[in-house]
């Protein structure tokens, strides 16, 4: 089952942290429920797994640096930023949609070990990267 990663600000409390992904999610909703190329994926969440791990992602700066890295990847990706008079626009959490196999530490190992091959392609390396990424995550 595919899994919704959310990376939140560290500065949240742990309920404003489940808020967030929360708006998160609503982002996920007006983005993909209108046809995308990551509409499958999307749909497979909703309808096969509906799991969410929510992870701490660092500050701000942390958390743009992320939604940027999401952007070249294959992945359904999203973001919630505050508005302006809330808490000065901040980004709050960034999201993606990854498949199964990405859920174990196994898994993320093999992908880590297919991204730095000699045999590996832009593709294998991004999923390598993301495996690394969500190994050196701490739960929120």
């Amino acid at each position: 089952m595919s899994r919704l990663y959310s990376f939140t600000n560290m500065y949240l409390s742990d309920k404003q942290k489940g808020i967030q992904t929360a708006h998160l999610l609503n982002a996920f909703w007006k983005k993909y429920s209108c046809l995308t190329s990551e509409i499958s994926a999307f749909w497979d969440w909703i309808y096969g797994s509906e799991t969410i791990i929510v992870l701490a992602g660092g500050n701000h700066v942390d958390l743009e640096i992320k939604w940027s890295q999401f952007s070249g990847y294959n992945y359904p990706y999203a973001a919630f930023r505050e508005k302006k008079e809330s808490l000065n626009g901040a980004l709050t959490a960034v999201g993606i949609i990854l498949p199964e196999n990405f859920n174990s530490q196994e898994d993320r190992d093999e992908r880590i070990r297919r991204g730095i091959g000699h045999n590996s392609t832009a593709e294998l390396l991004c999923d390598a990267k993301l495996a690394e990424l969500l190994n050196n995550s701490k739960l929120a």
